[in-house]
């Protein structure tokens, strides 16, 4: 369980870090496929990358392949678990705080992909 807690973490950091990516390569002018094939192939990659980017790009978030109503709980207990051991972990509380946002307003059955929804609309 300790082990998913910690994966779980990288994966809410990650997804949002390769939203906040993707979306600064559109507003430098990049063509998103690009912005994807050159990351991806760099020191810079991740699983969530190579596995979300794609659905950012195609706004394609249904099916899920991880569903916000049931990340929004691996959230949870990442933050328990984090109060329990009572440190501060920065990167992951602002990452979790996107996913909070864009779980009031988004679908809960789409892909947690779709937090790149949140960075685009709301992060400008």
């Amino acid at each position: 369980m300790k082990y998913k807690i910690l994966a779980n973490l990288l994966v809410t950091i990650h997804n949002t870090a390769t939203a906040e990516a993707l979306w600064l390569g559109e507003l430098a002018g990049l063509n998103k496929n690009d912005v994807y094939n050159t990351l991806v192939n760099s020191a810079a990659t991740s699983k969530m990358l190579e596995k979300r980017m794609p659905l950012m790009i195609n706004n394609k978030y249904k099916p899920a392949t991880a569903s916000f109503n049931i990340f929004m709980k691996d959230i949870e207990i990442i933050r328990n678990f984090i109060k329990d051991k009572k440190v501060n972990l920065p990167t992951f509380q602002a990452s979790s705080l996107i996913y909070d946002e864009a779980s009031s307003v988004i679908s809960q059955d789409y892909d947690t992909a779709a937090v790149y929804k949140i960075i685009k609309e709301e992060c400008n």
